[in-house]
């Protein structure tokens, strides 16, 4: 079926685009080096570039780009007011990308992981403004948490400066003020962004959906998504009090979900028949990996997983990467190519997508594969080789993805050149 065209900003999407592609080559380094030497590259450091250049220069530029084009006037994203705190963003991306290799947490590293968090607050501020005209106000709601999620998981990069200058630095505090920062981007920001994005897919494209489901949906993951926030403080063997209000917490997200998916029942057959193969294949391994990441949280109240999950960093590694790129990149790619901005259609674009695929379900097969073999006290043989196989797959893949958004210079009328 043919894709339904969206107004967009093109260079601001082939941006995030290009980001992607160099997230994946970190990927292939951080894998290298647990095979092979580079002289003067610490893995540490290496980590924090690829981390934060993910969450900045992919997810927060492409959903900025997404947002605008869902929710605010034409007339208005087209202008200087959106390009600043964009390409701030990306300026703030690409001194990270170049400091953190080097330094770590230094004092460059931190201005620019600063001008990263004041970009996202000068887009989160004209976006609020802006988009108070909009027709699909329920989405809208969704956006508007994602955002304030947002903000929210900026308050834990200001603490790590003093945590570590105190002497703190990999102690549980140190741990616990980066799960702040993760599980708020996760299961806050990039969720509810996503989910707003779904939802004005849903009214846009006239899909039925429950609106009374949908409202629940979103009332109980949005309650229980600050105190979802104590499964990830579980490793330091809290309280039994803790371990009841995170499982609470973990119980509210299922509930949430169970409205989540019977809101869409109504419309099914009709989402089923707007999607295009691609659409369908992404958008059902995205909504696999939401249903599994809310299942593993409820998994992880359970002390004795969420001891599990601290010894064998595997399965930390791979739940992970499952929501960045099962549950959130692989919905983010469905939306592109049901809206026009991405097109798999060549046979290079095509062999590209499965490859990235391919190397999706190897990354997480052998990560969770080591995780339960070293539980049960072995070692995987060749486990580092495999991941680096798998990251080279990824990479791979994303530069298909790179090249179907270039592929659509001039397509829809909300392009810029």
């Amino acid at each position: 079926m043919t894709p339904s065209p969206l107004p967009y900003n093109r260079n601001w999407l082939l941006t995030a685009g290009i980001n992607l592609c160099i997230v994946a080559l970190l990927g292939c380094l951080l894998r290298y080096l647990f095979v092979g030497d580079v002289p003067g590259l610490d893995y540490r450091n290496v980590l924090h570039a690829h981390s934060h250049f993910a969450f900045g220069g992919w997810l927060m530029l492409v959903l900025i780009t997404l947002l605008t084009a869902a929710f605010v006037p034409q007339e208005r994203w087209r202008t200087r007011r959106y390009n600043r705190p964009f390409w701030t963003g990306q300026v703030a991306c690409v001194g990270m990308l170049c400091s953190f290799p080097v330094q770590g947490y230094g004092a460059v590293s931190i201005a620019f992981s600063t001008l990263l968090i004041i970009a996202s607050v000068w887009f989160a501020i004209i976006f609020i403004k802006d988009s108070r005209t909009t027709a699909y106000a329920f989405p809208l709601k969704w956006a508007r948490w994602a955002l304030i999620y947002m903000l929210l998981s900026s308050v834990a990069p200001f603490t790590l400066g003093p945590i570590m200058a105190t002497g703190n630095s990999g102690t549980p505090l140190y741990y616990n003020a980066i799960y702040f920062y993760l599980h708020f981007q996760y299961n806050g920001w990039f969720t509810f962004a996503v989910l707003s994005l779904f939802f004005y897919t849903l009214e846009r494209q006239q899909i039925q959906f429950n609106k009374a489901a949908a409202s629940q949906a979103f009332r109980w993951l949005n309650i229980a998504c600050i105190p979802a926030y104590l499964l990830s403080v579980l490793w330091t063997q809290p309280p039994a009090v803790v371990y009841v209000l995170a499982g609470i917490a973990a119980g509210m997200q299922v509930a949430g979900t169970v409205y989540l998916i019977s809101s869409i029942a109504p419309g099914r057959a009709q989402l089923q028949h707007w999607l295009n193969g691609w659409g369908l294949v992404l958008w059902s391994i995205a909504g696999i990996a939401f249903i599994s990441k809310v299942l593993l949280q409820l998994m992880s109240a359970w002390p004795l997983a969420a001891k599990w999950a601290y010894h064998y960093r595997s399965f930390i590694i791979g739940y992970l990467h499952l929501v960045l790129l099962g549950f959130i990149t692989c919905f983010l790619l469905g939306y592109l190519i049901q809206h026009g901005m991405l097109r798999i259609t060549g046979k290079v674009t095509r062999l590209l997508l499965v490859v990235f695929l391919a190397g999706l379900f190897a990354n997480e097969a052998v990560l969770f594969a080591h995780g339960m073999v070293s539980l049960l006290g072995g070692y995987l043989a060749g486990v580092n080789i495999l991941l680096l196989a798998a990251a080279l797959l990824l990479f791979a893949g994303t530069l298909g993805i790179a090249g179907g958004i270039r592929g659509r210079r001039g397509f829809l009328p909300g392009n810029t050149s």
